[in-house]
């Protein structure tokens, strides 16, 4: 399944970007468990470039299982990226990696703990082929950016705890990214061309871990340097990386010039509102815009499944924005701009919904048969179903009072000057029973259910942290 350039110019119109994707889902060494998301996460994502950001194949290098050995990972850097004629300088790159994260000794002395961050290739931990550690990957993105710039982008669904005690899961619970750290000394010349000293990149650690990011560029890690990154089962039973997972929900819908930061918090939210010992990470420059701001093409038309009697079923659910109650215009698939519409062959309305599918029941008898090709917008959205009652406990103290204040006007004025948030509902008394609760104490501003559990990462008293907030509130109340 790898996909590799061949003497190509550069179009016009061609999208300036090119990724490197590496997804093992079936290790080599039976000391390293096996995962099940990693090739879909690099499926998804391949998808993702190739039909919404308009990516060439040929500038999409994909590396599954057997492929993604040690010297195949390294070379696809050397040979694909950095030594790529056809890359211009300025570029927009892109490296995606799930799988498993751990840890090795280091050889050279320099780690204070002894320990590199690691990925692990297919064939690591077998004869004399170790992980790849954090400071070869931090060398070659370091060449990578002499090359060809630093608008570099690296996402590691994957974590490093390193601990070789595979922990007891309850049936049904989600398998972490996290492999036993290899124990034996690696060779001290390993990587020699590639690795950069501690020194060099100490100021690019980040709480995650991983030294692989400069200031200039920008790291989305699974998760915190002691926490582990969950694979994560859609209701359709398909298993990603829950980082992958929910940054794919997002691209998919991105507002234009959306930065790095906003993807982050919504993914952080989603992901630790499910996973609360998981906390994704953004380093680097993450108010630099996704991608260099480039549009994602979004076709505001919902393509109908199947029709049987007064029964739709629409190619889009929960994480497209339909809510039971969601009313939908149906129309022939030769209506392709929401420019002066012609009237509707029918009206839907949303009965029951999944992740990705609704079924609505015809509530205006269509004009003509409806054509198998159809398709339908939106035409109101339901919010009631998907509104959670919110309580604002009462702090101790000026300062608390101040931030929670700042925060009742961010979700006062969510949509403009006195238009309230569409997806939250501030309760009056604190005490009344309520969906989530934010408490303010010790500086921050907490997210938590209604048995008083901490779902997201508390936020700072400021002005920025009351709107974090409440955009987390916002996401949470979506995927519900």
């Amino acid at each position: 399944m790898s996909h590799a350039i061949g003497g190509h110019p550069m179009d016009d119109d061609t999208p300036n970007i090119w990724a490197l994707l590496v997804g093992i889902n079936a290790y080599l060494s039976p000391s390293v468990p096996n995962l099940r998301g990693c090739c879909n996460d690099v499926e998804a994502m391949r998808r993702f470039l190739l039909t919404q950001m308009h990516v060439p194949d040929r500038h999409i290098k994909v590396l599954v299982d057997q492929e993604a050995t040690r010297t195949g990972i390294l070379d696809a850097f050397k040979n694909f990226l950095i030594d790529n004629q056809n890359i211009p300088h300025g570029s927009q790159l892109l490296i995606h990696y799930s799988g498993h994260g751990s840890q090795m000794r280091n050889m050279t002395g320099t780690e204070p703990d002894g320990i590199d961050e690691t990925i692990v290739p297919y064939d690591s931990r077998v004869g004399g082929v170790f992980d790849i550690p954090d400071k070869t990957l931090a060398g070659l993105i370091r060449q990578l950016a002499t090359a060809k710039g630093d608008n570099i982008t690296v996402i590691l669904d994957c974590c490093h705890s390193g601990s070789g005690t595979r922990e007891f899961r309850p049936e049904g619970a989600a398998p972490t990214r996290r492999a036993p750290a290899d124990d034996r000394l690696p060779p001290i010349g390993l990587d020699a061309d590639f690795r950069v000293s501690v020194s060099a990149i100490t100021r690019g650690i980040g709480r995650s871990g991983w030294s692989v990011t400069r200031a200039n560029h920008v790291l989305l890690a699974g998760c915190l340097d002691r926490e582990e990154s969950h694979e994560h089962d859609t209701p359709e039973r398909v298993c990603h990386g829950a980082l992958t997972y929910f940054a794919l929900e997002y691209l998919r819908q991105k507002p234009p010039n959306a930065a790095y930061a906003d993807l982050h918090a919504r993914v952080k939210a989603q992901v630790s509102g499910l996973y609360p010992r998981q906390t994704p990470q953004c380093e680097g420059q993450h108010n630099r815009a996704i991608f260099g701001g480039a549009d994602v093409e979004r076709d505001p038309f919902i393509p109908i499944k199947g029709l049987h009697g007064s029964t739709v079923t629409f190619e889009a659910g929960l994480v497209h924005g339909l809510r039971q109650g969601t009313e939908l215009a149906v129309y022939a698939a030769n209506v392709r701009t929401i420019r002066s519409l012609p009237t509707p062959l029918a009206v839907a309305q949303v009965q029951s919904v999944t992740a990705t599918t609704a079924q609505a029941t015809l509530i205006a008898a269509p004009t003509e048969l409806l054509p198998p090709d159809a398709h339908a917008l939106v035409t109101h959205q339901a919010y009631a179903a998907m509104r959670q009652k919110v309580a604002l406990m009462p702090g101790e103290g000026a300062q608390q009072e101040k931030a929670l204040n700042a925060l009742r006007q961010a979700i006062l004025n969510a949509g403009g000057e006195a238009t309230p948030s569409a997806f939250l509902e501030l309760l009056d008394d604190p005490h009344q029973p309520t969906d989530l609760r934010v408490t303010a104490d010790d500086g921050q501003l907490s997210i938590r259910d209604d048995r008083g559990d901490l779902l997201v990462l508390p936020q700072d008293f400021t002005q920025d942290g009351a709107v974090g907030v409440r955009r987390a509130l916002e996401s949470i109340a979506r995927y519900r």
